[in-house]
């Protein structure tokens, strides 16, 4: 078995602090770490874009373009926004040190240095960086595997069942015809559920991006009760054309959101039990509340989730997709869980692996006055 080749990291040092700065290339070349330099921040950008360093150490004081500006610059680009960046400088008066990472530095280190202090600081931010990296690439797999599928294989079925009943019409009975259309209608209802989660899913992140132009949302309110529930829990069993027990156990209140959002964030829920229980099995949905909250919890019984998978939901990932083969984009629980940031809803999921999972939705409540 041919051993692992770990890639040196590539590190860009900035500046023209010579003796400090050979002190720092022997000290990270023989911690394995390949080395770039460049003499100012005008340099020092041409070489983050073209070299695509790993991490950036630079002066914060330079000639032709400083470190503040270097660093604006690397920050408003595409390609190397994500760069993690140091300052490294002689200056340690507070005020420098809260302009740089008010800036978007990643750390500030004073001269002289210690050692350790700096390599830890480097190990830090590469391994942060990784894990990042890490979740993107899982992302752009689940993205480029999973959603052309989730697309491609409704409109096969749609194109295909078509043209079978375009070219061989007169040679199908009114039994084949049906179950043909049949056929087509769930594939297009299953397209239709697709591009509304995209829909909701873009609409709720952009709503966190410019929260302040949608106030008025967050002084709507709804009315839960019975009925609301009951309407969103049957047009979910119809729309995946899987009737399943249901426990209702909910008290009537009235909660900061608006109807339209609150019918999707709970019929999210519902679909994800009803995809995830297993046969046989009830829903449990109740409800808590105090003085200021009211609080809904879906249960189901099934499949269950490790920590590590709700610690890691993700747009578009979904795990173990290929061992279960289920349908769906993986948005479900990351619309809910955007919605929530917008409306101030606390969003808590507790699971057990193969018994249970129960997710939370606590909502401030609409006061009454008078």
């Amino acid at each position: 078995m041919l051993p692992i080749i770990k890639k040196q990291k590539k590190i860009l040092i900035v500046g023209d602090f010579e003796e400090v700065k050979q002190t720092l290339i022997q000290l990270l070349e023989k911690n394995n770490y390949k080395i770039i330099i460049a003499p100012n921040g005008y340099d020092g950008y041409k070489y983050a874009i073209n070299e695509r360093p790993n991490l950036i150490i630079a002066d914060l004081v330079m000639q032709k373009t400083d470190g503040l500006e270097m660093l604006k610059l690397i920050r408003e680009n595409t390609y190397t926004s994500e760069i993690p960046f140091i300052f490294l400088t002689e200056k340690s008066a507070t005020i420098d040190r809260r302009v740089g990472m008010n800036s978007g530095a990643d750390d500030y280190i004073s001269i002289p240095f210690k050692d350790d202090d700096i390599l830890n600081s480097i190990k830090i931010r590469l391994d942060k960086k990784d894990k990042i990296d890490k979740k993107f690439d899982t992302v752009f797999r689940s993205i480029s595997g999973n959603i052309p599928h989730e697309f491609r294989t409704p409109l096969v079925s749609i194109i295909g069942f078509t043209n079978i009943m375009l070219d061989e019409f007169h040679t199908l009975d009114k039994r084949e015809l049906i179950e043909m259309l049949f056929n087509i209608k769930s594939a297009s209802l299953r397209l239709h559920r697709t591009i509304e989660k995209f829909i909701v899913f873009s609409e709720a992140e952009v709503l966190n991006m410019d929260k302040a132009n949608h106030e008025q949302l967050l002084s709507m309110d709804t009315e839960v009760n019975a009925f609301l529930l009951y309407s969103v829990i049957n047009d979910k069993m119809k729309q995946l054309d899987n009737p399943i027990e249901v426990n209702l156990n909910t008290s009537y209140g009235k909660i900061l959101i608006a109807e339209d959002y609150f019918n999707e964030m709970f019929g999210e829920l519902i679909e994800n039990a009803i995809k995830f229980s297993y046969k046989g099995k009830l829903i449990d949905i109740s409800s808590t509340e105090d003085n200021d909250t009211y609080t809904i919890l879906v249960k189901n019984y099934g499949r269950g989730m490790t920590e590590e998978e709700i610690s890691n939901l993700a747009p578009f990932t979904q795990h173990n997709r290929q061992k279960y083969e289920q349908q769906g984009n993986g948005l479900g629980l990351i619309i809910v869980r955007s919605l929530s940031n917008f409306f101030n809803v606390e969003f808590k999921i507790t699971s057990v692996p193969s018994e249970y999972t129960q997710v939370s939705l606590r909502f401030r409540k609409q006061k009454s006055y008078g």
